[in-house]
């Protein structure tokens, strides 16, 4: 009900966008199959009555993409007394942090880590 009128019809838009072609809307419920990045944004709610007042409300959505991960190289064998320097890519939304361990402990102060980078110097 808008103020003591019945709710005729309910509608979902985006604003500055399309809603997603995949997307629909069932008894004033907005769904979105296998969302994605592209699908965040402002979704407005519009409700209709029989005498054609309209209400609004507005929901901010935000699809966060989950990082992916890898190293390179994965394997490395040095010989001893040499640097080793691994490399973190790590992408997503938001930005994924990086910490380097090495099995869960905390690196020795012989390790330098910069950026997605770490280097091990063996002394």
């Amino acid at each position: 009900m808008i103020g003591n009128q019945f709710v005729a019809f309910i509608h979902w838009t985006k604003f500055e966008g399309f809603l997603s072609v995949n997307s629909s809307q069932i008894d004033g419920v907005l769904i979105i199959p296998r969302a994605s990045p592209s699908d965040s944004g402002i979704y407005i709610c519009t409700a209709t009555t029989v005498s054609g007042h309209k209400q609004e409300s507005q929901a901010h959505v935000t699809i966060i993409n989950p990082p992916t991960v890898h190293i390179e190289p994965d394997r490395l064998t040095v010989s001893q007394g040499t640097s080793a320097e691994l490399h973190c890519h790590a992408v997503g939304d938001p930005s994924p942090t990086v910490r380097w361990t090495k099995l869960g402990e905390i690196l020795s102060n012989k390790s330098l880590v910069h950026g997605f980078s770490v280097h091990y110097k063996e002394e």
